[in-house]
């Protein structure tokens, strides 16, 4: 499958931005139906958009490229690229090949929760920066067919059907799992990372508490075994986490709510003020948050 080559500056009538979007997850009723299969997607979340889901989605890119932003990190997703985007975590598309495609394979917090339970070593991915890794052709179809397996269970009118799904998609994280270590040459983790813990204590307190200090009394640990050991299983130490947390939500809700002061966004983000906002917003992305909204209202 043949790559497509200086996307990123590419002006030619093969970039695309759209205001439609064919993946409103809100008509699937994933809630109801657990898992879902979302073939033949060309239209991703509103672009420039900052998407922030509730779910748990696999996404395999069949062809074409998509660019964009996860967690305010550059993303590029290439052909035979698949992607575990975690709940929660902060998703922008900027633009897109015309002649992309991929399917989406969508599965509701509960879902979620017991695959987390079972597999403990999979929650790494809610910390790597870049969510995606390369397949090769073997392995892309193999994936391939199972998600076709699962798309025909998923029209199945039988009682065992969502049982069904549900062990399906077992497989599939699975195998995905397999095919990374396989490629990264990596051996499994048997245990529960302190960096997973870690990330669901920052959702829960981050908007008030943004010292590194305080998690790591949250976990009984010193700061400094705290710090070292979030840098081992992330490559990056914990207050970066905690910075690109806070710096994703601003982004987030200057993006999304226009009519929301500034003064209220800060106090939505846990700041003193708005002064210390701004401060705040500009070290990080080296603008305020004036001049970062006023570029969506162009």
């Amino acid at each position: 499958m043949q790559k497509i080559t200086n996307f990123a500056n590419s002006k030619s009538k093969k970039m695309k931005r759209k205001s439609q979007n064919d993946t409103n997850l809100e008509i699937y009723n994933i809630d109801e139906e657990g898992i879902v299969v979302i073939d033949n997607v060309t239209k991703m979340p509103e672009f420039g958009q900052p998407y922030l889901s509730p779910h748990l989605t696999v996404c395999i890119n069949h062809k074409g490229v998509v660019e964009g932003e996860y967690d305010s990190l550059p993303l590029r997703f290439d052909p035979l690229d698949i992607a575990m985007v975690y709940p929660n975590h902060l998703l922008t598309i900027k633009q897109a090949s015309r002649d992309y495609k991929m399917s989406l394979v969508v599965a509701s917090m509960p879902h979620f929760v017991a695959l987390s339970n079972r597999y403990r070593h999979l929650n790494r991915f809610m910390y790597e920066s870049n969510p995606l890794y390369r397949l090769d052709e073997d392995q892309y179809l193999c994936v391939k067919d199972i998600v076709e397996t699962m798309r025909q269970i998923s029209k199945l009118d039988v009682p065992a059907r969502k049982e069904l799904m549900s062990s399906a998609f077992d497989v599939l994280v699975r195998m995905i799992e397999f095919f990374r270590q396989k490629n990264a040459k990596s051996q499994p983790v048997n245990k529960i990372r302190l960096s997973t813990q870690f990330y669901n204590a920052l959702v829960e307190h981050c908007l008030k508490e943004r010292n590194v200090d305080f998690y790591a009394e949250l976990f009984h640990l010193t700061t400094k075994h705290f710090s070292t050991t979030i840098k081992q299983e992330t490559g990056y130490s914990a207050s970066h986490w905690i910075r690109l947390y806070v710096v994703a939500q601003s982004k987030m809700l200057l993006r999304n709510e226009p009519n929301m002061s500034l003064q209220d966004v800060s106090v939505k983000l846990g700041f003193n003020n708005q002064a210390t906002m701004s401060r705040f917003f500009k070290r990080e992305t080296g603008m305020t948050p004036s001049e970062y909204r006023w570029q969506f209202e162009k």
